[in-house]
């Protein structure tokens, strides 16, 4: 397969109702299944196709587009950490994956590990695959002043088309754990990628969001438990 023209992909994507489905704790036990497949487009990320088995009640069954860094060094193969292959042309097909995105374009200095998972998907699946253009994200960068996650660089990426609505469910900036099937991710761990701020700043992300997106963009709407976060400022700063 070759790469999605960007017209095609936001042809793909305007006039449309999208959830972005992310793997936080908070969609556990939510039973927003049929409303998330009741969406026009499905969005989810990273590795929630090769990681998540969970029963569909919760999380949805359809996915349209994915959202993925990409940028592990295990082509094809199991990783280290978790044991399961986190780029499955396999899998990916077999979820009815319409469109792979990249969430970072070329421009970024870590490319060099993102492109070898790039050729292996357009070598051994039908599906189409994206690479976004560099102008918005490197815009963005500069504004929040951090490396983005790859779900944030996902979320506004598609606010750059004409979508109709964007929902985000199970998406929470990090103000919780991931989902235990998704990763092996502790408190400790989270609370140590704040205090760090090595590379990703989770808070500074989160404030982005509200003021500059929720606050401002008609079509982004929240789950119960994001409204939560966003309602109360005590949540901008985790720690």
């Amino acid at each position: 397969m070759s790469l999605i023209k960007e017209q095609k992909f936001k042809d793909f994507l305007k006039d449309k109702r999208v959830v972005v489905v992310g793997p936080s704790k908070t969609i556990e036990n939510s039973n927003n299944g049929e409303l998330i497949d009741s969406y026009d487009l499905v969005v989810r990320l990273n590795r929630a196709l090769s990681h998540l088995d969970k029963d569909s009640k919760d999380i949805g069954s359809r996915t349209d587009i994915l959202y993925a860094c990409l940028s592990t060094g295990q082509v094809g193969q199991p990783h280290p950490k978790t044991g399961r292959v986190e780029v499955d042309a396999k899998a990916f097909e077999e979820s009815g994956v319409k469109i792979i995105s990249c969430c970072f374009p070329r421009e970024v200095n870590f490319f060099n590990t993102i492109q070898p998972n790039i050729n292996y998907l357009l070598e051994n699946t039908n599906i189409d695959i994206r690479i976004p253009p560099a102008e918005a994200y490197m815009k963005l960068q500069t504004e929040v002043d951090c490396h983005l996650n790859s779900g944030f660089a996902g979320v506004c990426d598609l606010l750059e088309t004409d979508l109709k609505e964007l929902k985000l469910i199970g998406v929470d900036f990090h103000r919780t754990t991931y989902m235990s099937e998704y990763e092996d991710f502790t408190w400790e761990s989270l609370c140590d990628m704040h205090k760090n701020h090595s590379q990703h700043d989770p808070d500074k992300q989160f404030k982005y969001f509200k003021y500059q997106i929720y606050n401002k963009d008609k079509r982004v709407k929240a789950d119960e438990p994001l409204k939560h976060f966003l309602s109360d400022p005590k949540y901008e700063n985790t720690l």
